[in-house]
């Protein structure tokens, strides 16, 4: 078993650096309003504004969040992610890769 110590990784350098972030999972502006969609079933809708809401959180808190973030956070495959992304291209969604 190798443990690391404080001395470890002084002369390795690195490249990513590692953020502690503070998200909200919920938010009421993620529904979408009644008088727009009556049904409130647009899902993608719905994942789209969580997706972007909680990119430029983690981007105002100095990190980015990967699409496997993302999908650990929502629930919800990577490849449904970069879908929902690519289909709205006009917002630009802080993401890293």
């Amino acid at each position: 078993m190798h443990t690391a110590d404080q001395n470890t990784y002084q002369s390795v350098p690195y490249r990513y650096l590692l953020v502690l972030l503070s998200v909200l999972l919920y938010d009421a502006t993620d529904m979408p309003d009644s008088s727009i969609n009556r049904d409130l079933n647009r899902v993608s809708d719905i994942k789209f504004k969580k997706i972007a809401r909680l990119s430029t959180q983690a981007k105002q808190c100095g990190g980015y969040l990967t699409y496997a973030d993302l999908s650990y956070l929502l629930g919800i495959h990577c490849t449904a992610i970069s879908n929902t992304v690519k289909a709205n291209p006009k917002v630009v969604v802080p993401l890293r890769g």
